[in-house]
């Protein structure tokens, strides 16, 4: 349902262009990345929601393997790639912070998780021109998101009267 919600908010989006519908929108997409992750932990018969990860242009079985090798084995530990990867910068771990890092991190987490969205689709795409990556039924939701998000949001040609 979150899916359907998502889709049907974005083309909304683009027939009514609005600052509230897509601040929805996007609160809707990051509701089905958030609920992605609770279907990574079961069986691939069951978790086909686990794709609704892909709609935020990240790929969830790469992001099932960093998971699951990561976070599950050592959860929360400095050993946990997930919350030891941006240290300096970002430390969530319990420990006495510099400034920047107590003050300002509030603040550039958030232009970091902008920024890599785009960043990760970018990469997914050469690996997958390059072929370093296989071309799997999830990768191929890369390219039909682009093509669905990009062909939606083009305004018609202005028609020509003489």
């Amino acid at each position: 349902m979150l899916a359907i919600g998502f889709i049907v908010l974005f083309l909304l989006l683009c027939k009514f262009p609005s600052s509230f519908l897509a601040t929805l929108t996007g609160l809707v997409l990051g509701m089905c990345t958030s609920c992605a992750h609770n279907f990574f932990h079961q069986a691939d018969k069951k978790a086909w929601r686990r794709f609704y990860f892909d709609l935020s242009l990240l790929s969830h079985r790469d992001w099932r393997v960093s998971h699951a090798m990561s976070h599950h084995l050592y959860t929360n530990s400095f050993s946990d790639i997930e919350v030891t990867a941006l240290e300096p910068f970002i430390n969530f771990l319990p420990a006495k912070k510099n400034f920047i890092q107590h003050t300002l991190s509030h603040i550039y987490v958030y232009l970091g998780i902008f920024i890599s969205f785009p960043l990760e689709f970018i990469k997914r795409t050469v690996l997958v021109i390059s072929g370093e990556q296989e071309l799997l039924i999830e990768t191929f939701s890369l390219f039909y998101n682009s093509f669905f998000f990009s062909s939606a949001t083009m305004s018609p040609p202005p028609s020509s009267r003489s």
